[in-house]
């Protein structure tokens, strides 16, 4: 093979090169499972506090022990909700780099096939 098409298969290799997101969007799939299940925590504490009985002898205690929870739980929540953002953001660089990709990917072929066209020509 000509040094000529070595370069040629070289840069098509490279045209043809794509930016997977799979395992980002896997990710941020796994965070909205979690922030689901956060949410459902948080509202299930929210009922256990409506429903303790305030003549209890033990309410303070219990609403305290609850309310720790629910701190926690809303800490739960705006970690994943921040992970979220970052990932979300990590997708859009990519795709914004695909998207450039595919831009140069255009300009070297027009390149690539006036410079292929002239080699045949001589």
């Amino acid at each position: 093979m000509t040094k000529e098409g070595v370069f040629k298969e070289a840069i098509q290799r490279k045209i043809g090169s794509t930016v997977d997101t799979s395992d980002i969007e896997k990710e941020l799939a796994v965070l909205r499972t979690k922030l689901h299940q956060a949410e459902a925590t948080r509202l299930w504490i929210e009922q256990q506090m409506d429903g303790l009985d305030v003549d209890s002898p033990h309410y303070d205690r219990k609403m305290t022990d609850l309310q720790k929870r629910l701190d926690g739980q809303y800490d739960m929540i705006d970690e994943v909700e921040r992970a979220k953002v970052e990932v979300n953001a990590r997708i859009l660089e990519m795709e914004k780099g695909r998207d450039e990709n595919q831009r140069r990917s255009t300009e070297i072929r027009a390149v690539l096939s006036g410079y292929l066209s002239g080699c045949a020509l001589s």
